[in-house]
């Protein structure tokens, strides 16, 4: 089953952490990092260690991980894991940008 890197639905855009940009992959891990009390590991994570995570992610097909962009600007980040393909079922969670510099500003329809 080949799982999509990029899903756009709207003016929304799902990129899979392992075809990010530097830039965007930095984004990710700041908002993972601003998140971190909500974590199972609360400790700052260094880019150093995030950029061999991401690389490991390719490897990994019972996890998924994606930024998620409204109209070009990146706001969350959601992921899938433990996925079971045969029972189509997984865990997931998610985590939003929290510095206030990204409007919130869309509902679900």
């Amino acid at each position: 089953m080949k799982i999509p890197t990029i899903i756009e639905y709207s003016e929304y855009q799902f990129i899979n952490y392992t075809v990010l940009d530097f830039k965007d992959r930095k984004t990710a891990l700041n908002f993972r990092n601003q998140n971190k009390e909500w974590m199972l590991n609360k400790d700052i994570i260094k880019l150093e260690d995030h950029e061999i995570w991401i690389r490991s992610l390719s490897n990994d097909c019972s996890t998924l991980y994606y930024l998620v962009f409204k109209e070009g600007v990146p706001f969350m980040a959601i992921d899938y894991h433990d996925i079971d393909y045969v029972k189509k079922e997984a865990y997931w969670g998610y985590f939003f940008e929290l510095m206030g510099t990204v409007p919130f500003n869309f509902k679900i329809k």
